[in-house]
């Protein structure tokens, strides 16, 4: 029996490892493209199908809620968003999601402190311009164009 080379033995420890690897890492721009289009049923089927894909990141299960959030469906977001935050409470698109409840609940300070914590602690620029659309909506224009 033959030993495999060192750059076979590599490639097997590679077609092994990268797809655990590619799990564990999460890119959830395109549901934010979907988001920022307002094209809501194709956020909550990407969501759902990251959601089953990646089920330890609170992101994709966040982002369905945003999306149940945006279209109405406000009690099927509370059950998602419970979901996400018992992973982590601190992702950003947790906190945009609860930020969309808040102000479904009538509590515009809740969601101003949820949308800033959002776009203190996000890589993408989507959670800042969540911020300033807020802000924009509430009539504080001089801050949104802070933001």
């Amino acid at each position: 029996m033959r030993l495999p080379t060192a750059p076979a033995a590599l490639a097997l420890l590679l077609l092994i490892w990268l797809p655990h690897a590619t799990a564990m890492a999460w890119d959830g721009s395109r549901g934010l493209i979907y988001l920022s289009r307002g094209a809501y049923p194709a956020a909550m089927g990407w969501y759902k199908s990251e959601a089953m894909r990646v089920p330890d990141h609170a992101g994709p299960l966040g982002g369905l809620a945003l999306a149940k959030c945006r279209v109405g469906r406000v009690t099927e977001a509370r059950d998602h968003l419970a979901d996400a935050a018992e992973i982590d409470a601190a992702e950003p698109m947790v906190q945009t999601a609860e930020a969309c409840l808040a102000l479904a609940d009538g509590d515009p300070d809740r969601a101003f402190e949820l949308h800033q914590a959002a776009a203190d602690g996000a890589s993408f620029p989507y959670h800042r311009r969540e911020l300033a659309w807020f802000l924009i909506h509430q009539g504080r224009f001089s801050e949104a164009r802070e933001v």
